[in-house]
Parts: structure tokens; sequence; C-alpha cells
């Protein structure tokens, strides 16, 4: 009763990548919140499940769930809010959304809803885009290089998660890992350019 629980998760360095977090409201007034980012490229998979069971009155639940991703890279974001008879009085919200920055990435946000009384306030979203090309054209007018503009939107598209983290350790880290990752993702994609130069060289 009146007890809450806050998930932080960040989903960047496997090969496969399978979650599940469930939260089950069984004390009146028990609350959660949600948080979950994906960063994904080369041939990494992600399948990424978040539920939440409100089984008692005035709960309310709070998701969120955000990916990006590159080259080959795969997420599946499946969720699912469940609110139960006697749970009069509920809130809750569950989003998926993904980007992607390549045309052989792939994303798939799967939310659902289950109600079985009334009373209850519950609402959810999905989407899934490539990076807009307008908004990438805009910053690369104000003097951005091509990557350099690609890093920003990623950072501000995970902003609305990572500004909800209250500890301000964890929102640092999660922000220096997704610019290492960043920097060392086009530092392999420079060297590849380069690796097929030298080899036209030679040919």
């Amino acid at each position: 009763k009146g007890s809450s629980m806050h998930w932080i998760s960040s989903y960047m360095g496997a090969a496969v990548t399978r979650s599940r977090a469930d939260t089950v409201f069984n004390g009146r007034g028990s609350s959660t919140e949600d948080y979950e980012i994906l960063f994904g490229n080369g041939q990494q998979r992600f399948d990424v499940v978040t539920d939440l069971h409100h089984q008692a009155q005035d709960t309310s639940g709070r998701i969120v769930v955000r990916s990006v991703l590159r080259e080959n890279a795969r997420s599946l974001l499946r969720g699912m809010i469940r609110i139960g008879e006697k749970a009069s009085n509920t809130s809750s919200y569950l989003a998926e959304h993904g980007m992607l920055l390549s045309r052989d990435a792939r994303c798939d946000a799967i939310p659902g809803l289950e109600i079985l009384t009334n009373g209850v306030k519950a609402t959810h979203s999905a989407s899934v885009s490539q990076l807009d090309a307008d908004q990438l054209y805009y910053l690369q007018t104000r003097g951005l290089e091509k990557d350099e503009a690609e890093k920003l939107m990623v950072l501000g598209f995970f902003d609305p998660v990572i500004s909800r983290i209250p500890i301000d350790t964890v929102r640092d880290k999660l922000r220096f890992l997704i610019e290492d990752k960043w920097n060392k993702v086009i530092s392999l994609k420079a060297s590849r350019h380069m690796d097929e130069i030298e080899f036209e060289k030679y040919v």
C-alpha cells in the first residue's frame, strides 16, 4: 500500500538482449515509473517487454521506452497495461517510440490495453520513423557536420527519458555512454572508409 517502484534500464552493448519487466500493483495507492532506452548498431538484436498489472485501487503507472537503431540493428518493443476489475481510479500510460538512422534498421513497437473496470485513465502510444531529414538539414545549415548533427538529434530523442531520471549521476552516466558509443561507431565507420581507400590504391 502506497509503495513506489522506479525502473531505469539502458540496453546498448550486448549482441542479443532479451528483457522483461513486470510491475504488479497489489496495494492501494502504489505507483511506478519505468524508463528504458535502447541504442543499437551493427547486427544487435533487442526484445524488450514491459507490462503493468493494476490489481488495486488508486494506482498509477508510467512506461516510456525509446529506441535508436542504425545499420542492421533490430528491436521489438512490447508492452501491456492490464487493469483488473478491482482497480478503479487507476491512471496508466505506455509509450514506445523508435528512431531509425538507416534504411536497414528495424523497430517494431506493439503496445496494448486490457481494461476490465470503469473509472480509469489509460493511454498508450507508439511510433517508428526515420531520422527527420529536414531537421538534419537545418542543423547542418547552422554549421554542424552531419555526424555531429545526427548525434544531437539522438541525444534530443533520448532526453525526455533521461531528464526524468531523478539521480544526477545516473543521468550523466547514460549521456556519457550514449556519446561514447556514438563516437566509437563513427570512428569505426571512418576506419572502414580509410581501409577501402587504401585497398583501392593497390588494386
